[in-house]
């Protein structure tokens, strides 16, 4: 190999470590468990047909509705760190009333605290980003698309997440909302109002899943499915529901 192709290898490796990205991790200690998927879905639904058939009645993952790829382009992970690394956010406890709070600087809670779910601590007690942030994320959420499936009244707030491997919220209400994933993957465990699942709310979705799942599945088994990138899941109104995410997970819901 001449001196000039060396140059030219080395300008390019070099190029490549400019402009490579540090990724978020999909390793997930969850391989061994499955994940089936009963929620319907619906591709390229008008407004009409979304209040029709799934409007405060039944969930549906929302699929080929928008395209969020430069919204995910800003959530890569050294583009987040470059942005707000110095950032404090509000952390909230895991378990279903997400009462307690802890504010972190962002860089120090990606670097130190996103490895996993501890399988000795609690819900109450294991932390991790979600809601309560709209003011250190409002300029990035400004450019988040939202399926064409609201009214022209309706105001959506955004929560903007990021969390571990096989961490979660257990079971809880809320209002309507619209939920995203950006990268990674979330399972989403799901009754209507009207069943009120089995739960501990301070134990974990990780431990729900592995000592409680397969009895209640087999008696009164949930409505679930795992949310990919790209896919948006509706949840009406009061039902009841959990969340785990599957490797490390970046997130956003609209509360409408």
């Amino acid at each position: 190999m001449n001196q000039h192709k060396c140059w030219i290898i080395l300008i390019l490796v070099a190029s490549l470590q400019i402009w490579s990205t540090e990724s978020w991790s999909n390793e997930t200690i969850l391989d061994s468990l499955s994940f089936p998927c009963n929620i319907p879905r619906a591709s390229k639904i008008t407004l009409q047909q979304f209040q029709t058939h799934y409007r405060e009645t039944t969930p549906v993952i929302l699929e080929n509705m928008v395209n969020n790829s430069p919204f995910r382009y800003a959530c890569e992970k050294d583009r987040l760190l470059e942005l707000y690394s110095d950032q404090f956010v509000t952390l909230s406890s895991a378990n279903s009333y997400s009462y307690d709070k802890k504010v972190i600087e962002f860089g120090d809670y990606i670097g130190n605290h996103i490895s996993g779910q501890d399988f000795n601590v609690n819900g109450a007690d294991t932390y991790y980003q979600f809601g309560d942030n709209a003011i250190v994320f409002g300029s990035l959420v400004d450019g988040y698309v939202l399926p064409d499936v609201l009214d022209a009244d309706q105001f959506p707030s955004f929560s903007f997440g990021i969390a571990g491997d096989a961490t979660g919220v257990p079971f809880h209400v809320h209002g309507a909302v619209l939920a995203e994933v950006i990268w990674g993957k979330k399972h989403w465990f799901l009754y209507p109002p009207e069943e009120f699942p089995a739960f501990n709310p301070d134990v974990t979705s990780l431990i729900w899943r592995l000592e409680n799942y397969d009895f209640i599945s087999q008696t009164n088994p949930p409505m679930e499915c795992t949310l990919l990138p790209g896919e948006v899941l509706y949840i009406p109104s009061h039902w009841h529901h959990s969340t785990l995410n599957i490797g490390q997970s970046v997130f956003i819901s609209a509360f409408i």
